[in-house]
């Protein structure tokens, strides 16, 4: 295999392998548990998990993560709910404490929470109702562990998918800007069964364009970030994912990206020479 290929597809991993606590079958669980109680606001009276036979098998007899050694489904939805963060996807049951386990083995053996099997869904499928009174948050979760297809809220719905993803980091920004359409319009369209040809129907400006993820090789603290650059018509995003004071990681996948350029120009070569000049006025201070 040539190298360049070879450098691709480890970059590619790299942006898209997600940090995960454990087994993902019931950190799923958990996580869509998590994610319909932060939706209704409150910790609900009851759960009620809808899963396929996959999802079952996968995590009937396994021991749910930081859970202090407890197994099962019901487990791993009530944890979840009593001490899950959604915010942070597969690490969900990262920040789980002591206590939060007490409470999960007592509301486990009063009930609180019921799991069904789920007829003629995809192999990975797990629903999540949190029901508080009369009111009631449900999140479904299909084909892949933190992808969110629906969630709805009595009986609102509100997000039909939360995690497509558009294929890599500022891929939407180039495609548009080469063929002069709104490349998130396009996944729409196509997301609702609307043909998006007729965006393509004129003719594309075929804009030259180049874009760079910033990242760091080091570590540390954010002391001071620099930035000399003017506003310019050329310059389409020059953005920081930082602030002074946050604590950065050596990079090694796309979460750790420092911030991003993108810009157009009258053809490549224009592009890159562009790209350095724009680098080169950007400094960011570290400390140890």
């Amino acid at each position: 295999m040539e190298k360049a290929l070879y450098d691709n597809y480890v970059n590619i991993l790299k942006h898209e392998l997600i940090p995960a606590l454990g087994c993902t079958e019931p950190i799923a669980i958990a996580y869509a548990s998590a994610k319909a109680r932060q939706v209704l606001g409150d910790m609900p009276d009851r759960i009620e998990m809808n899963l396929s036979g996959n999802i079952i098998k996968n995590v009937k007899g396994v021991t749910v993560p930081n859970s202090g050694g407890l197994k099962g489904m019901e487990v791993a939805a009530v944890l979840g709910a009593v001490g899950g963060n959604a915010d942070v996807a597969l690490e969900v049951l990262e920040s789980v404490k002591p206590e939060d386990i007490e409470l999960t083995k007592k509301l486990v053996a009063e009930g609180i929470c019921s799991c069904e099997l789920a007829e003629g869904v995809a192999n990975l499928y797990v629903e999540a109702k949190a029901i508080k009174g009369e009111h009631y948050a449900k999140v479904t979760i299909v084909d892949h562990h933190t992808n969110i297809t629906k969630i709805e809220k009595d009986g609102e719905i509100y997000v039909i998918e939360i995690t497509g993803r558009a294929g890599g980091t500022c891929l939407p920004e180039m495609v548009g800007l080469y063929y002069g359409i709104d490349y998130y319009e396009a996944i729409a369209r196509l997301a609702l069964d609307m043909s998006p040809e007729k965006m393509f129907a004129g003719i594309a400006p075929h804009t030259a364009n180049l874009t760079r993820t910033l990242i760091s090789y080091q570590k540390g603290l954010v002391r001071a970030i620099h930035n000399e650059n003017l506003p310019s018509e050329d310059i389409i995003d020059l953005s920081f994912n930082i602030s002074p004071g946050d604590r950065v990681r050596r990079y090694e996948n796309g979460r750790d990206r420092l911030g991003q350029v993108i810009l157009t120009g009258r053809n490549l070569d224009t592009c890159e020479k562009r790209l350095e000049d724009i680098l080169s006025k950007i400094n960011i201070e570290f400390t140890e």
